[in-house]
């Protein structure tokens, strides 16, 4: 049987980011056991085709996709859903405009407050749980990974972290980890009761 694996999701540069803490978490966990790390462009269309493509080339789903997104603040950000506002008017990489036709909200069934609980014992800046993903790529990105996983069977869940000016991705990388443990810990839990996740 093949080995379980996350993916883990990240995006590179876009506006006046040239270093995106997202892309890079996403890079230094790859290869870290369980855990497939993927950057993606900063395109509404784009970041879509890369997760497909990558569906498509691997041998089996992964348990789960962690998406990760940059966001303005000193805090890591929680998103329970997506698509909880109209889409952004603002321009990707690329400089499209959203294209994606209608919004299709969606929730991480994952349990969110025992992610922030194991997430904010070991982050030196506030974890927090957030409703809202902003309506820009990184809210396409994880209504995309929602849907995708409803109709492959897996989870998924975005997590915002801090620009790296603010927070090094050196003291980022033990808070992803601990959520990556603790996504494990809820998908064994879920498999050993038979169940999928709540």
């Amino acid at each position: 049987m093949p080995d379980p694996y996350l993916l883990i999701t990240g995006f590179g540069p876009f506006e006046d980011v040239a270093h995106n803490a997202s892309g890079e978490l996403a890079r230094a966990l790859h290869g870290r056991p369980g855990l497939v790390g993927l950057e993606l462009p900063t395109a509404y269309e784009g970041s879509a085709q890369a997760i497909d493509g990558w569906l498509q080339r691997a041998e089996h789903p992964p348990a789960a996709i962690l998406a990760l997104g940059v966001h303005r603040g000193a805090f890591f950000r929680l998103e329970s859903r997506c698509a909880s506002r109209p889409p952004s008017d603002r321009l990707d990489v690329t400089g499209a405009a959203w294209g994606l036709g209608p919004r299709q909200p969606g929730e991480t069934a994952f349990d969110l407050e025992a992610c922030r609980e194991v997430c904010a014992a070991v982050s030196e800046v506030p974890v927090r749980r957030s409703d809202d993903a902003g309506g820009y790529v990184c809210d396409a990105t994880y209504e995309h990974v929602l849907r995708r996983g409803r109709e492959r069977g897996f989870e998924a869940l975005f997590l915002h972290v801090p620009p790296m000016g603010l927070v090094p991705v050196a003291q980022q990388v033990p808070v992803v980890l601990a959520l990556t443990d603790e996504l494990w810990r809820q998908l064994r839990a879920a498999q050993s009761a038979g169940d999928a996740l709540p």
